[in-house]
Formats: structure tokens, C-alpha cells, sequence
């Protein structure tokens, strides 16, 4: 404590049971039942944190922190109010005079030899030495606490054999004055203990986020954190639904009550046990947390049928969020009213569950990054089977559907061939050849999964694709054409690229029909694939068989789907193809 701090002097009694003179440092101070309250007040009349003495650079003021029976400053209820030497303050059956105010923290003396201290060596610590020294330091505490409490014992029991008179009366008095000591060092030592182990908790929770990357298994151990953490009877763990504003209860646990006086179990507890969803549906309007400490002293939820129906005693609720964004609530409730009792839900208790949620709100964000990223891979996976990665990419990306299964389905198909590849193949150099048909086929194939089409096989110096089956188009024969006529002029870039280079250039042909198709897998166990089969994709195959070099041909049931503003189309003379027993129309599209 700095040698400015401020100090008041009280005397406490509760009524023939003597009184004791504390003192207290500091600008901010709490009175009230709790364990970690700066004055321990043991009256079950005075509210767990009951009033607040604050500092104002000048003298101390009294704020009422809500408390049941109220504050009362001789004799006068108050919530705020200024304090002065030899004011009485009333908090249930206690009675705190007000001895005297000290605006800095006496010196000193000059007769105490004060050594000048020189730094500690610190060892060189681990977690594990840690958190094994802790454990030791606090395990020690609590030894010497209970041989001071049995020390305590008897001295109350000499207290008991001494006769009426002075010496009674100081002996009694330093008893008191000591119990109230033990019982401060008692509550410090037990939040002490009770900060290592939400620490320890904390940790846990941390370390679960890098562990556990499933979302069910994650959402299950933040409940089981919540409920060991706040040592609550019941935990329910809500998510939100953006859409519909509303919140489910994805997980819960009930803990078994057992009633010794009955031999019975509490089935209303464990076997169906309901969070308040007035104070849940509070928290989501607010996006703030509540924390009800006593139920039983009233509360703007008292009237909630879900309180009154479980008898709840206490509830805290805490929404979890990440980057702005709910993503759900974290609800602990006690029901138990021996362990209740003995329970105290103060500021610390309430911040250490506000960091869980905020911990728990980022474990399952990652959780559901992860999910969607192996959803993704699978899916990926799946159409790479089928489609090239450019249209998987597509796919994924606009979230369009794919028609798996076989089908009878129409669609468009669409053949191209090199013209006199043959006597090319033959006096061109291995590694040329592959070269220039390296270059040709990725040309072909961006125009086509341009046009969201599949390359069903490459056929030699050629290849087939379909339009329709997998992925559900508005007008297959227009992507179809639209493709084809991308790959006459990608052909004419190509051969203009090579006759700079000295190369020999290339020549396709194209044919397109459309019509009902059988689409599915076809193969063996070790090998299967994807593709279209039927007379339409018979017809496409010869179509492009009499293709001039650089001609697209079509046929009727193509050219009538595509729109005269766009494609240049020409009638062409009918002609036989194989396979058909008379001479069909054929249309020619410019480029």
C-alpha cells in the first residue's frame, strides 16, 4: 500500500455479541457477507456484497450496491451518502460506528531497521514447476489455517471457564476480534484458491480450441467447462439462428439431486431439466449478460413460469460472440438449495464466465470453419471425379447443384476433331507433337468449362463434352455453340502463335447436337466414369466426322435454340449420315 492511500476505522458489533475495531486501506472498498468482500460481515441479515465505501480525493462516500434490507446511516435508510467520523451505518443486525478517517497511510517509524532488499534471484520456472508450487503454497495455507482455527477452539473453550468480569470481557473480545480474522483469512485463502482453479479452468478451455476440432465434441466440454467452473447445478448451451432471431438449446445437463431425508432423486432436475427462457430471451434482445444471484429476494424474472415450475435459485447467462457476431448463449443455473447456501456469485465469478463464453464463442467459430472446410474438401473431391478443377471451383463457389445418379436427361454434346492429324503426327518430332497438342487441348478445354460444359473424354487428336447433365443450364445448346465457337477462334490464335514460331498449324472440325441422353457412371469396380450416351451423342460424333477444317456444324434441333441476334447461322444441303436411314438438316455457324 502506497504511503498516500487512504484509511477508515471501524467498530463492529452485532448486538451482546461484543465488537472489534478494523481497519481498512483503500479507495474502494466492499461490505458485505461474501468471502471476498474487504469487511466479512457474518450475519445472514446483511446482503452478500451490501454496500460499497469509495474515496473521493476528500472523504469517503457510501453507495448501496442493492442490497435486500437496505443501508442505513443513523438510523436513516440511505443509497448514497457521505460518512464522517461517529456516524453509525445499520446492514441487518450489524452496527459499524465510524471511529475516525485517515487521508494517508501513516509512516513508518524511524526506530524499525529497514535493510535495503536486494533482488531475488527467480528460478527459472516451468508451466508443470508452476503450477506444481501453487498447488504447494496453497495446500500449506490452508494446514496453517486449520491449526490457527483449533488454536481459536481453544481459546474458546478458556473463554467458557472464565468468570464474569474484565478479563472475560478482553478475552472475549480478542476472541471475536480473532475469529473475524480467521474467518477474512479464511475467505481470502478460498478465493485465492478459487482464481488458481478458474485459471486453471481457463487453460483448459484454451487448449480444447487447438484440440478438439469436432463440433459436437467442442460444444459438449464448454458446457462441462461451464457447469465445473461455476459449480452449478444444471448447464444449457444455446445456439442462435441469424434468420429467424431465435435461439435452441443444443446441449444440456441436469444434475442429479438427491434428497436423503426421502431416499429420493429430484426427477424434475434429472431427468427434464429447462433453462429460464425469459432471462435466455433477455440476454439475446440485450446481447448482455445476467447474472440473478437470489431469486428468492425478488427479481424482474420472478414471475417467469420456468422459475417458478424448477425453483430456481440463482441463474447466470452470458451471451458468446465472435468478431460482432452472436453465436450463442451460455446458461448456468443452481437449484440446489444446500449447495446454494453456501454459493456466492460475485463480480469475479461473473468476469470469469464472460471470458468462458468468449473462449467457448471462438472455439466453435473454428469448429464450424473447420466442418465447412472438410465439407468442402469432400465435395471437391467428389466432383474432381467428374468436372475439371476450374469448374469445381465454379461450382463450389456459386453454389449451383449437380445431377449425380443415372439419368435420362436432355442435353447438348458437342465433338471436335483435327482435320489430316494423321500425315501431321507422322512428320512432326515426338516432342513437338506433344507439345503443340499439349497447348491445343488446354485451349479447347477453357473454352468449354467457360461454358460450365464437361469434357466427357480426349479422343486421340480429338475430344467430346456434354452440356446439361451434371449442371442444370437455362439453354445447353447455346452454351454448347457459344463453346465451339470460342474454340474456332482460340484454334486461329493458336496457329497464328505458331506460324510465328515456324510451326505447322492445325485444323478442327466441330459438331454439336442436342437431344434426350442416358447419363451416369459407367465402368468396372476398379475404374468408373462419368458420361452420355444415345443417338444424340451419335449423331454429334459423325456431324463432326464431315466437318470442313475450321466448320462448325449443327443440327436442327441446335440451331432452332439459338437466338439469330447472337450466331451467324446458314442452312446448309441435307445430308446422310451413318447410322440414320435418311438425310438430315445440318446448319453451319460462322465465327
Amino acid at each position: 500500500m502506497s504511503a498516500s492511500e487512504p484509511a477508515i476505522v471501524f467498530s463492529v458489533s452485532r448486538g451482546s455479541s461484543g465488537s472489534f475495531e478494523r481497519t481498512l486501506h483503500g479507495e474502494k472498498l466492499v461490505v458485505g457477507r461474501a468471502d471476498d468482500c474487504d469487511l466479512v460481515l457474518d450475519d445472514r441479515y446483511v446482503s452478500s456484497y451490501h454496500f460499497q465505501i469509495q474515496w473521493d480525493g476528500t472523504q469517503y462516500c457510501l453507495k448501496d450496491l442493492g442490497s435486500s434490507n437496505g443501508s442505513w446511516i443513523n438510523d436513516v435508510r440511505v443509497d448514497e451518502a457521505t460518512l464522517k467520523k461517529g456516524d453509525v451505518i445499520s446492514a441487518g443486525g450489524t452496527k459499524v460506528l465510524v471511529l475516525g478517517v485517515l487521508s494517508a497511510k501513516a509512516e513508518t517509524p524511524a526506530s524499525v531497521n529497514q535493510s535495503k532488499l536486494e533482488p531475488v534471484q527467480q528460478p527459472s520456472w516451468t508451466p508443470a514447476k508452476r503450477e506444481a508450487f501453487h498447488e504447494k503454497v496453497l495446500k500449506r495455507m490452508d494446514s496453517d489455517l486449520k491449526a490457527l482455527w483449533e488454536q481459536h477452539d481453544v481459546l474458546a473453550d478458556r473463554l467458557a471457564e472464565l468468570p464474569p468480569g474484565d478479563e472475560r470481557e478482553t478475552t472475549e473480545f480478542a476472541h471475536h476480534s480473532i475469529h473475524e480474522s480467521l474467518r477474512s483469512i479464511e475467505g481470502s485463502l478460498r478465493t485465492l484458491d478459487k482464481s488458481h482453479r478458474s485459471l486453471k479452468t481457463l487453460h483448459a478451455a484454451a487448449a480444447m480450441i487447438n484440440r478438439v476440432t469436432d463440433l459436437k465434441g467442442r460444444l459438449n466440454a464448454i458446457l462441462d467447462l461451464a457447469i465445473e467452473i461455476m459449480e452449478a447445478d444444471c448447464g444449457f448451451l444455446m445456439l442462435y439462428e441469424e434468420k429467424t432471431n431465435e435461439i435452441s438449446v443444443a446441449l444440456h445437463r441436469g444434475m442429479t439431486i438427491f434428497d436423503e431425508s426421502t431416499g429420493e432423486v429430484n426427477a424434475l432436475v434429472a431427468e427434464a431439466p429447462t433453462p429460464s427462457l425469459s432471462i435466455a430471451r433477455e440476454v439475446l434482445r440485450t446481447r448482455k449478460p445476467i447474472a440473478v444471484t437470489d431469486l428468492r429476494r425478488g427479481s424482474q424474472f420472478d414471475g417467469s413460469k420456468s422459475v417458478m415450475l424448477q425453483n430456481l435459485l440463482g441463474v447466470l447467462c452470458t451471451p458468446m460472440i465472435f468478431d460482432d457476431q452472436l453465436i450463442g448463449l451460455i446458461y448456468v443455473d443452481f437449484r440446489d438449495v444446500s449447495r446454494f447456501t453456501e454459493w456466492r456469485i460475485g463480480p469475479s465469478d461473473r468476469e470469469l464466465f464472460e471470458a468462458l463464453a468468449s473462449l467457448a464463442a471462438t472455439a466453435i467459430q473454428n469448429a464450424k470453419f473447420f466442418r465447412n472446410v472438410q465439407i468442402e474438401v469432400e465435395r471437391r473431391s467428389n466432383l474432381q471425379r467428374y468436372l475439371s478443377p476450374e469448374l469445381v471451383d465454379q461450382v463450389i463457389h456459386q453454389n449451383r447443384s449437380l445431377n449425380l445418379g443415372a439419368v435420362r436427361r436432355q442435353a447438348a454434346v458437342l465433338f471436335c476433331d483435327i482435320r489430316d492429324f494423321t500425315p501431321f503426327a507422322e512428320s512432326t518430332e515426338p516432342d513437338q507433337l506433344i507439345r503443340q497438342l499439349n497447348q491445343y487441348f488446354a485451349s479447347m478445354l477453357k473454352a468449354i468449362t467457360a461454358e460450365s460444359g464437361s469434357v466427357d473424354k480426349f479422343l486421340g487428336d480429338g475430344l467430346m463434352a456434354f452440356f446439361g447433365p451434371l449442371i442444370e443450364l437455362e439453354n445447353s445448346e447455346v452454351a454448347a455453340v457459344r463453346a465451339a465457337r470460342q474454340m474456332q477462334l482460340s484454334m486461329a490464335a493458336i496457329n497464328e502463335s505458331w506460324r510465328r514460331q515456324g510451326w505447322r498449324c492445325l485444323e478442327i472440325g466441330i459438331g454439336v447436337n442436342a437431344g434426350d441422353v442416358v447419363a451416369g457412371d459407367l465402368g468396372g469396380a476398379e475404374r468408373l466414369e462419368y458420361t452420355v450416351i444415345g443417338d444424340a451423342v451419335n449423331v454429334a460424333s459423325r456431324l463432326s466426322g464431315v466437318a470442313k477444317p475450321g466448320q462448325t456444324l449443327v443440327t436442327q434441333a441446335v440451331a432452332d435454340c439459338l437466338p439469330p441476334d447472337e450466331f451467324d447461322i446458314r442452312a446448309l444441303e441435307a445430308i446422310p449420315l451413318k447410322g440414320k436411314s435418311g438425310k438430315i438438316a445440318v446448319f453451319e455457324v460462322g465465327h
